[in-house]
């Protein structure tokens, strides 16, 4: 498959896949392993380039859509967080999966629940960063929280990526993040702009061009 602009769709060799509904569904690349995990809001999946394989765990996580899901590259676990759960209940419990087993995370302070949030490892910094997203029947979230492994932290950045943009609700759920390893920063697209975080502060880019839809 060549790189250009254009997608490409993939068919699986089993016809069996996670669930349809994109809004239920997490998924991040194991990069130890070499699969995609996914969990689509009841089960979890694997894909290995060719088959998706349904996973039986003893325990999971809840059910839920609007989670996040992000590769702890330092220590070879999946990460996930949040989401909307039964009774449009904001949740805040972070899950770690080791390619076998799902465990909760404990931890004295975490996030308020929440779900279209924004979700990245920085392997640079050992830090789960996680921006914005939002509750049912609230205003968006225009918070940054780190997680070190240990406990989450939020931080009082010095530029909000939320609050400086006429596309407000846009900006605050349904973001998209992501880790860029060669400029060690974490970059996070939303409404029609695009924000770099270096561990401490947000800075917008200089990015030009047509922003994808």
């Amino acid at each position: 498959m060549s790189l250009d602009d254009s997608w490409v769709r993939v068919e699986t060799a089993t016809g069996t896949t996670p669930a349809s509904n994109l809004q239920t569904l997490a998924a991040a690349y194991d990069e130890r392993r070499g699969v995609v995990v996914a969990f689509d809001g009841d089960d979890t999946w694997e894909y290995d380039g060719a088959i998706w394989r349904g996973v039986n765990t003893v325990v999971a996580p809840e059910p839920r859509r609007g989670a996040r899901m992000a590769y702890d590259s330092v220590r070879g676990r999946m990460l996930l967080f949040g989401g909307l759960g039964p009774g449009l209940t904001g949740l805040n419990d972070l899950w770690q999966y080791d390619g076998s087993a799902w465990s909760r995370l404990q931890t004295p302070v975490a996030p308020p629940g929440r779900y279209d949030f924004g979700l990245a490892f920085d392997s640079h910094r050992d830090l789960l960063v996680l921006a914005g997203g939002r509750a049912y029947g609230r205003d968006p979230f225009r918070d940054t929280w780190v997680f070190d492994g240990t406990s989450w932290r939020l931080l009082p950045t010095p530029h909000d990526p939320f609050a400086s943009t006429p596309f407000v609700p846009s900006v605050s759920d349904n973001v998209v993040m992501a880790y860029d390893a060669f400029h060690q920063v974490t970059l996070l697209a939303a409404g029609y702009m695009t924000w770099e975080f270096d561990g401490k502060s947000w800075q917008a880019t200089d990015y030009k061009g047509d922003f994808p839809v």
